[in-house]
């Protein structure tokens, strides 16, 4: 689960890029903000405290590795 400090980092963090032209088209923002939409998506169905399925980790660091890969 995540804590309030996480989702207050998460929220900070879309709200100052999201939809700034100058981050919007580059590859690792694009796939940051995916894997975040992602665990959110998960979260929001699943609940708080429900453990993160392998399929569903593996795809969030598979897109943060690509992230990584353009920064």
């Amino acid at each position: 689960p995540t804590s309030g400090y996480d989702i207050d980092i998460f929220a900070l963090y879309l709200n100052n890029w999201r939809g700034q032209q100058i981050v919007s088209k580059e590859e690792s923002y694009v796939e940051l903000e995916k894997a975040i939409r992602s665990l959110a998506s998960f979260y929001s169905k699943a609940g708080p405290s429900a453990p993160l399925p392998e399929e569903v980790k593996s795809e969030i660091l598979s897109d943060l590795e690509v992230a990584e890969q353009f920064l």
